[in-house]
């Protein structure tokens, strides 16, 4: 019976409010009809206001700039490991080469100690294209025993006093190719010792031996071996004059032009030539 009466009321007043603004069955909690009717398959709608919504953005330009660079560095990786792998191949491909013709090293741009030993050890004649910072001290030695008057184009830097005293047991000619800082006065006594001038005219040798070089050892060994004439007046002492005069056969030429005067009187020549023997 109740529910009879209270029909007529309740009908107007959905037909007055059940429909909102936009013409929906509205189910806010603020609304009368949402008490009265339920309807799970609809949504509730919620106002938010704009003001309250934030809207987080996301920089792609990072992203796709540090996908960028993860894929140059692979690009520049993979290029790189080409690269090496071109140069391992070239420099495989070199050696089989220079193995196969030595002499071909004239013309390696890029040469290695590698490349340059196997030429020489192949070839002497290749040495002539080693850059000097390839010039070891083990290359060198082998040359020169193949050959000692490849010591005239070993750079000064390169010269060692026991290279050039190798050079010089194997052809002492080859003393014309000694560096300066390397001629002292072993060395010279060396060349004079070895009386090779004699096979030459002694100016090449002797004549170019600078006075400011010349020791007493150095003049003793030029008196003994007859070449007293290329002692300084400086060092001609009154011993050196006796094995000059001795070695020379008394020549008349070394007694005027080279004995100083104020030993003449004292010179027994007679003696001289008795007492003093070649040692």
């Amino acid at each position: 019976m109740l529910r009879i009466k209270l029909l007529p009321l309740v009908i107007p007043l959905i037909t007055k409010i059940s429909f909102c603004e936009d013409k929906k069955v509205c189910y806010k909690p603020s609304c009368y009809l949402s008490y009265l009717f339920s309807t799970p398959t609809v949504e509730e709608e919620i106002e938010v206001p704009k003001e309250k919504i934030e809207v987080t953005k996301i920089d792609s330009s990072n992203i796709i700039e540090k996908e960028l660079n993860i894929l140059s560095d692979i690009k520049d990786k993979t290029e790189a490991s080409n690269i090496i792998e071109k140069e391992l191949n070239l420099q495989e491909n070199l050696l089989k080469e220079i193995k196969k013709n030595p002499l071909s090293l004239e013309f390696v741009k890029n040469k290695t100690q590698e490349l340059c030993d196997l030429a020489v050890y192949n070839n002497i004649v290749a040495f002539l294209y080693v850059p000097s910072e390839f010039m070891t001290n083990e290359m060198l030695e082998y040359v020169i025993k193949k050959n000692p008057f490849l010591l005239e184009i070993i750079p000064e830097n390169k010269q060692t006093s026991n290279l050039c005293e190798l050079a010089m047991d194997l052809n002492i000619k080859s003393y014309e190719y000694v560096c300066d800082k390397l001629r002292t006065e072993n060395y010279y006594v060396r060349c004079i010792k070895t009386n090779f001038a004699n096979e030459l005219c002694p100016q090449t040798f002797l004549g170019k031996i600078p006075d400011s070089k010349k020791t007493e050892k150095i003049c003793y060994y030029l008196a003994l071996r007859g070449y007293f004439e290329y002692v300084p007046e400086n060092l001609r002492t009154y011993e050196l004059c006796k094995i000059g005069l001795k070695k020379s056969g008394i020549n008349a030429s070394i007694k005027e032009n080279y004995i100083p005067k104020k030993y003449l009187p004292f010179i027994e020549y007679d003696k001289i030539m008795k007492k003093y023997t070649l040692p």
